[in-house]
């Protein structure tokens, strides 16, 4: 195994995304990887889905996706002189977790993790659980020894 070349860190708009931007920020500059921020606001795209009156909804769907953007934007300026290349990418598309998939596949990141609450409401990542061979994922085990 080659290491990690591309962490995708899944945001959620919380108060935790600091922490989690953190972490992320830490295991791409150990790692030498480049890191890519997503957001995706699943909510809004399940609302418009099912909206009543249909009317405007591709424009909401690119409001929601901007605002988004502009979010992840103002964190990576926060983290841009950790010395990791840091992208962003948002969407506006239901169920979160096809939201997922679409963006590791487009990405073509090594490692995709996720925010899972802790027992002591600290942020962690859990590593999505699918095996590397099928999806091409890195899970941490799997990381050479340093």
């Amino acid at each position: 195994m080659n290491g990690i070349a591309r962490i995708l860190a899944v945001l959620d708009g919380t108060d935790q995304d600091a922490v989690i931007l953190s972490k992320a920020v830490s295991l791409a500059h150990q790692q030498g990887a480049s890191l890519e921020l997503f957001l995706c606001d699943s909510q809004c795209a399940y609302s418009l889905l099912h909206s009543y009156d249909q009317t405007n909804v591709a424009a909401f769907r690119r409001q929601s996706t901007q605002q988004s953007r502009r979010y992840l934007d103002r964190l990576r300026d926060v983290a841009v002189g950790a010395g990791v290349p840091i992208t962003v990418n948002a969407a506006c598309e239901s169920p979160l977790y096809e939201a997922i998939v679409h963006e590791v596949l487009r990405s073509g990141a090594d490692l995709p993790a996720t925010p899972v609450d802790a027992p002591n409401d600290e942020s962690e990542y859990d590593v999505l659980p699918q095996p590397p061979a099928a999806t091409g994922f890195v899970t941490p085990w799997q990381l050479p020894a340093r």
